[in-house]
C-alpha cells in the first residue's frame, strides 16, 4: 500500500479508467443511480412517510432545539410583518433573526408571498423545512458524484463512494435538531466548485461559490467558516504554487472579491442588519466544552457496541458535538497519510508535505482540512491558557461548538479515501483482485452505515401542529381563546434558554406545550429558547420566576395593559413558590391533558409585588427582634466602597472557622454590583468545608449565574445554600474563572446566616440608612458608582 502512495505522490498522472472519457449517458446514468440509491437509504433510515408527506411529519419531535427552529420559521412567516426581526420570543423585545434559530431561508420567501396576497403561505413552512433538508442530502450525493468525475474516478464508482460518503456525514445527527445545521450537500458543493474553478478558471465558479458562502451562512455561520478556510487556503494555493498552476495576481484578486470579499460583507450587512442589542456576550463558553477532538473524527463512539471497548481502553468519548467519526476506510486512508508524513520527514523530502496526493486540488482540501482541524482542537487550548486572546478572535468567538470544524476533515479524508482506493485498484492487473478489493470496501462501508443508521433522525408526526384549520379534537381549545385581548404568554415554569450570560432549563413539556400555544393563538412568548440573547433583556425576562421584591423591570417595557395569557402545567408541584404565587392572583381559564391556561392582568402582577413588598417589611419588622447569629462583611474600607478584583483570578471572600451557632446548613450570599457586565454570570463560585485533619470537601461549586437571585439596576446577588458535613471546622469561599478575558469585578456585602431565619440589616452605607432582609433591600437600590462595564 505504502509504495502504492509512493507511486500516487509522483508528479507522472496514473494512467487507466482514472483518466477515461464517458459518453454523457454513462455519466447521466451514474447520476440517476447517486440519487435513486440516496432516496432508497434516505426511505430506509428515515421511512417513506417524510418523502411522501412531508407536509405531515417533522424529523423529531422530541427535540427542543428542532421545534424551536419550526416554530420560530412559521411564526415569523405567519405573524410577524419585518423580514429581520422575530417577536415569537422574548417579548416585548423581540429578537433579531440571526439569533433565534428560524430559517431565513424558508420565511423570507414566505413572508414576501403573504405580503403579495398569498395568505396561506406560512402552511408550507414544514414542508420547505423538510424539503430543504431531503433536498441537500440528494445534492450531497450528486456533488460528491461531480466531485469524484472530476477527480477522474469512473462513475460507477464515483456513484457509490457519493452515496456511501453521504449517509456517514455527521451533520445527519443533526436533521432531528439543529436543521440548518443538517444542510449537507454545503461542503460537498464547495470543493466541487473549487474543483471546477481550478480545472476551467472561470470566474462563474467563484460567482457560484460566493453565492454558496452567502446563502450557507445565512442559514448558519459555521458554513462560513468551512467556505471562508476552503478559500483563502486555495487562494493562496494559487499564487505560491509551481509556476504552471501559479496565477496571475489580478486574477486571484478577482477569485478572492468574488468568492470570499463580497459575500462576506453582505453576510455581516445582512446579519446585523436591524440588531439594536448592544450587550451581547463577546465570547462562548461552548468554545472550550465543546472543543475538537481528534478522537471524536478517528474513533467510532457511539456506534453500536463500541463504546464499551474504548472506555475499557481508557478512552472516555468526547461531547456529543465533537463526533465525526470519518469510518475505517477513511481512517486507513489517514494512517497510510500519517505514515507517508513521516517516511517523507525521515527521507527530508519536505516538499512532498505539500503535494500528498498527485491532485493539487485535493491536496489544496487536505491542507484546509488540517488548518481547520488546528482551530478546532489547538485554538480552544491556546485561548484558555491566554484567555485574553479570545476578545481579539471577533465572529469565530461567536461559534460555541469549534467541534463542528471537523466536519470538512470528515468528508475530506472520505474523499481521500475513494480516490486512494480507485488508484490502487487501478493498478491491479487481476480483475478478480479489483472486485473482491472493491467488495471488501463496499462491505466496510455499509457496515459504517448501517452503524451510524440509528444515530440519525426519529422522523414523527405532530397532529395538533399541522391541524392548520384546528379540526382535531385537541385543538378545539383554541375556538375558546380571543387572541386580541392577550399581549403575550408567560410560560409558568419559566424558562430563559439561549444567554451565555443566563441559563433556566426547560422542563420537560415545557417547550412543546408554549410554542404550540402560541403557534395556535399568535401570542409571543415572554421566556426564551434562542442564542447569545441580551443580557438586560434576559434578566428582565427571567425575573418573573424570582420573588417581587421589587417591582419586575419588564412591567415597565410592556407595550400595552392588556392580560398575560398564562400557559402552566397541570402539576402544579413543578412550580417553584414564586410561580405559584402567580398563579393565586390569575383568574383560571380552562386546562386540557397537557396544559392548563390563566389570565393575568397586569395590574394584578403590578399588586403582586406590592403585596410581596409589605410582607417583607413585616418580616424585616419581626426580624430585628429575634437573634439571629450571621456574619456580615462589607468593604466599605475601600476607595470604592467594594471589594474590586480580576475575575479570571481566584478571589477569597471568605476563610475562616465555622460559627457552630449557624447550624449545619446556612445561606451565603453576596452582591456583585457590575454582575450584568458580559462574561459576570460566567465565574465560578466554589465553597469548601475543611476538617479538622484539612482535607478539603466541596459543598457548593458552579456558575454563579445558577445562584442568582436578584437584579438591582446592574447588581446581582449570589445566593448559595450550603450544608455543613459534621467534622468541618473552617469555611472558604472564592469566586474566579480561569478561561475569562481581563475583567474587572466588584463584591459586596458578604452574609452568612442560617438556613431558614431571616436576617435583618440596617446597613449604614455612605450616610445613608438600607434596610436590608437576607441581603435584599427593601426599597433602596444597589451602588453602582465605581463598577466599570
Amino acid at each position: 500500500m505504502l509504495m502504492s502512495v509512493k507511486t500516487m505522490n509522483s508528479n507522472v498522472v496514473v494512467t487507466g479508467h482514472s483518466q477515461a472519457r464517458y459518453p454523457k449517458t454513462v455519466l447521466y446514468i451514474g447520476a440517476v443511480l447517486t440519487m435513486l440509491s440516496t432516496l432508497l437509504l434516505f426511505r430506509l433510515f428515515f421511512g417513506a412517510g417524510m418523502l411522501s408527506h412531508p407536509s405531515q411529519y417533522f424529523f423529531s419531535v422530541s427535540s427542543y432545539d428542532l421545534i424551536k427552529d419550526v416554530y420560530n420559521t412559521t411564526y415569523h412567516t405567519r405573524y410577524d410583518s419585518s423580514l429581520i426581526h422575530c417577536t415569537s420570543m422574548a417579548y416585548p423585545y423581540g429578537e433579531h433573526h440571526t439569533y433565534t434559530g428560524l430559517q431565513v431561508l424558508v420565511s423570507a420567501p414566505l413572508q414576501l408571498l403573504q405580503k403579495m396576497g398569498v395568505h396561506d403561505a406560512w402552511k408550507a413552512c414544514l414542508t420547505l423545512i423538510n424539503l430543504y433538508v431531503i433536498l441537500s442530502i440528494l445534492l450531497c450525493s450528486l456533488f460528491l458524484y461531480l466531485l469524484f468525475l472530476e477527480l477522474k474516478i469512473p462513475p460507477f464508482p464515483s456513484a457509490f463512494g457519493a452515496v456511501f460518503i453521504t449517509f456517514l456525514m455527521p451533520q445527519l445527527m443533526r436533521v432531528g435538531g439543529h436543521l440548518t445545521l443538517s444542510y449537507l450537500c454545503v461542503i460537498p458543493m464547495a470543493l466541487y466548485f473549487i474543483a471546477r474553478l481550478h480545472g476551467t478558471r472561470h470566474w462563474k465558479w467563484s460567482v457560484f461559490y460566493g453565492v454558496l458562502l452567502l446563502l450557507s451562512t445565512l442559514a448558519h455561520p459555521y458554513y462560513g467558516a468551512f467556505l471562508a478556510d476552503i478559500s483563502i487556503v486555495y487562494l493562496l494555493y494559487l499564487l505560491f504554487s509551481h509556476k504552471k498552476n501559479r496565477c496571475k495576481i489580478s486574477q486571484v484578486g478577482l477569485y478572492f472579491l468574488l468568492q470570499f470579499i463580497l459575500p462576506v460583507v453582505l453576510f455581516f450587512i445582512l446579519a446585523n442588519y436591524g440588531d439594536t442589542a448592544t450587550d451581547r456576550t463577546a465570547v462562548a463558553d461552548g468554545m472550550y466544552l465543546f472543543r475538537g477532538r481528534m478522537e471524536g473524527l478517528l474513533l467510532p463512539f457511539h456506534r453500536l457496541l463500541m463504546i464499551a471497548p474504548l472506555r475499557n481502553w481508557g478512552i472516555n468519548p468526547p461531547q456529543w458535538e465533537t463526533l465525526s467519526y470519518v469510518g475505517v476506510v477513511a481512517l486507513i486512508a489517514f494512517v497510510v497519510w500519517v505514515v507517508r508524513i513521516l517516511w517523507d520527514l525521515a527521507h527530508l523530502r519536505v516538499t512532498h508535505l505539500f503535494r500528498p496526493t498527485d491532485n493539487p486540488v485535493l491536496n489544496v482540501f487536505l491542507w484546509a482540512s488540517v488548518l481547520l482541524t488546528l482551530v478546532a482542537t489547538v485554538l480552544p487550548v491556546i485561548t484558555r491558557a491566554h484567555p485574553d486572546l479570545s476578545i481579539h478572535l471577533s465572529a469565530l468567538a461567536q461559534l460555541r461548538s469549534l467541534g463542528r470544524m471537523l466536519w470538512l476533515p470528515f468528508v475530506t479524508l472520505n474523499v481521500l479515501a475513494v480516490y486512494w482506493v480507485w488508484q490502487w485498484v487501478s493498478s491491479f492487473r487481476r480483475t478478480g483482485c479489483k472486485i473482491a478489493v472493491l467488495i471488501l470496501v463496499c462491505v466496510a462501508y455499509s457496515y459504517e452505515v448501517y452503524a451510524y443508521a440509528p444515530l440519525m433522525g426519529h422522523v414523527q408526526t405532530y397532529p395538533q401542529w399541522t391541524d392548520y384549520d384546528n379540526d382535531l379534537p385537541d385543538n378545539q381549545w383554541v375556538a375558546k381563546i380571543n387572541s386580541s385581548d392577550y399581549q403575550a404568554i408567560l410560560s409558568l415554569p419559566v424558562f430563559h434558554v439561549g444567554s451565555e450570560h443566563y441559563n433556566l432549563p426547560v422542563q420537560p413539556e415545557t417547550m412543546h406545550v408554549n410554542t404550540y400555544v402560541s403557534f395556535k393563538t399568535g401570542l409571543p412568548l415572554i421566556c426564551v429558547y434562542s442564542a447569545r440573547s441580551p443580557i438586560t433583556q434576559s434578566y428582565n425576562s427571567v425575573e418573573l420566576a424570582w420573588e417581587p421584591w421589587k417591582d419586575y423591570y419588564i412591567l415597565e417595557d410592556l407595550p400595552n395593559e392588556r392580560p398575560l395569557l398564562i400557559v402552566s402545567l397541570p402539576d402544579r408541584n413543578r412550580l417553584n413558590p414564586n410561580e405559584k404565587r402567580i398563579l393565586d392572583y390569575a383568574d383560571s381559564l380552562f386546562s386540557t391533558e397537557k396544559f392548563v391556561l390563566y389570565s393575568i392582568p397586569v395590574s394584578k402582577l403590578r399588586q403582586l409585588c406590592r403585596d410581596y413588598q409589605l410582607e417583607r417589611k413585616v418580616l424585616y419588622d419581626n426580624a430585628l427582634k429575634d437573634d439571629v447569629p450571621y456574619y456580615f462583611k462589607t468593604w466599605d474600607e475601600k476607595d470604592s466602597g467594594m471589594l474590586a478584583a480580576t475575575c479570571n483570578k481566584q478571589v477569597l471572600l471568605y476563610d475562616d472557622t465555622i460559627d457552630h451557632a449557624w447550624g449545619d446548613s446556612v445561606n451565603i450570599s453576596f452582591w456583585i454590583p457590575n454582575y450584568l457586565d458580559d462574561l459576570m454570570g460566567r465565574n465560578i463560585v466554589s465553597v469548601k468545608a475543611i476538617t479538622a485533619d484539612s482535607s478539603e470537601m466541596s459543598v457548593a461549586w458552579g456558575n454563579i449565574f445558577y445562584f442568582a437571585k436578584v437584579i438591582d439596576g446592574r447588581a446581582g446577588l449570589v445566593s448559595i445554600p450550603v450544608r455543613f458535613p459534621e467534622n468541618a471546622v473552617r469555611l472558604c469561599v472564592e469566586v474566579g474563572n480561569k478561561r475569562l478575558p481581563t475583567r474587572q469585578v466588584f463584591f459586596d456585602q458578604l452574609l452568612i446566616a442560617p438556613q431558614g431565619r431571616n436576617v435583618a440589616l440596617p446597613y449604614v452605607r455612605q450616610r445613608d440608612t438600607v434596610k436590608l432582609l437576607d441581603n435584599i433591600p427593601l426599597w433602596h437600590p444597589m451602588p453602582t458608582a465605581g463598577c466599570k462595564p
